[in-house]
C-alpha cells in the first residue's frame, strides 16, 4: 500500500506532466497559428500583385482568394485546433501553387511586349508560338531572359 508521502508525489508528478503537455500543446497551436498567419500574408501580396489580363488568371486569382479567405475565416477562429490551423495552411498553399502553375500563355508575353514578338530557347532555336503558349523554363524573348513560370 502506497503512503501518504508516496501519493502525494504521485499526484505532483501527474501535475507536472499535464502542465508540461498543456505548455508543448499551447505551442504548437501558437506555432501553427503564425505560420498560418504568415502563409496568409504571403498569399495576399501574391493576389495583390496578380497580373489578370486573361480569364485563366483571373479564375486563379478567384480561387486564391476564397482560400485566403477560407484560411482568414480558421486563424480568427479562437477555438480553432493545431490540426485545423495546418489544413487551412495547407490548403492556402495549395491554391497558391495552383495560381502560380497557371498556364498564362502566349498573351502574358503580348502584354509585355506587343504583337512583335521574337522568342528562342537558350539554345538560339527560334521558338513556334502557333499554338499561342510556351511551356515553363527560360527564353529569350525581344532579346532579354525571361522565365515563364
Amino acid at each position: 500500500d502506497a503512503t501518504t508521502e508516496e501519493l502525494t508525489q504521485a499526484k505532483t508528478d501527474l501535475e507536472t506532466a499535464i502542465d508540461g503537455l498543456e505548455t508543448k500543446a499551447a505551442a504548437e497551436l501558437a506555432a501553427a497559428k503564425a505560420a498560418l498567419t504568415e502563409e496568409i500574408a504571403k498569399a495576399q501580396t501574391t493576389y495583390d500583385n496578380a497580373e489578370t489580363y486573361n480569364d485563366a488568371l483571373k479564375n486563379a486569382a478567384e480561387a486564391l482568394k476564397t482560400a485566403i479567405d477560407a484560411a482568414q475565416a480558421v486563424a480568427d477562429k479562437t477555438d480553432a485546433t493545431a490540426a485545423e490551423l495546418q489544413q487551412a495552411k495547407a490548403d492556402l498553399e495549395a491554391a497558391e501553387t495552383l495560381f502560380d502553375n497557371t498556364v498564362t500563355g502566349i498573351s502574358a508575353i503580348i502584354a509585355q511586349y506587343g504583337e512583335n514578338i521574337q522568342v528562342y530557347t537558350t539554345d538560339g532555336k527560334k521558338v513556334d508560338l502557333k499554338n499561342g503558349t510556351l511551356r515553363k523554363g527560360l527564353y529569350i524573348i525581344n532579346g532579354k531572359k525571361t522565365v515563364i513560370k
